[in-house]
């Protein structure tokens, strides 16, 4: 017969110093429970062109700035954000498509992409401090620029 023993558990507190604030002012908080997986834009880490040092890296970088700080970043040719929501009427054949094949088409309103480096885009939707990611944009092509 097994001898039964006591065990006490001692729970460790964590101590926060401060927790984002709603809204510009807070932090974007990441999520991966939208993420398409399929398709064109596919955010697949078996992808070939998938770079995952850059995104991971980005996505810390990121968490550590409030939602403006993150809107303030300019390209350097004109003064728009590099970060910004997409318009509805912009976006691609492919991604309206796709949008309603995974029934999210009610929510390409708040389609927003990141910059992270050269044409790569990762796109998903913001609500709030929230940001659900959807799609790796390796090349542009969600929403396209059509520069002058």
């Amino acid at each position: 017969m097994a001898k039964k023993v006591k065990v006490t558990v001692v729970k460790r507190e964590k101590t926060i110093e401060s927790l984002p604030v709603i809204g510009s002012q807070g932090a974007p908080v990441f999520h991966f429970d939208y993420v398409d997986k399929d398709g064109k834009f596919a955010f697949n880490p078996g992808r070939s062109d998938f770079k995952h040092k850059e995104v991971l890296q980005k996505i810390i970088d990121f968490s550590k700035l409030t939602w403006n700080e993150v809107l303030s970043h300019s390209t350097s040719s004109r003064r728009n954000s590099k970060h910004h929501n997409l318009s509805a009427d912009k976006l691609c054949k492919d991604a309206r498509e796709r949008l309603a094949k995974i029934s999210l088409d009610d929510f390409i309103d708040d389609l927003f992409s990141f910059a992270l480096e050269g044409e790569l885009r990762i796109i998903g939707l913001k609500q709030g401090n929230d940001f659900y990611i959807l799609w790796y944009d390796a090349h542009h092509e969600v929403c396209p620029s059509h520069k002058k």
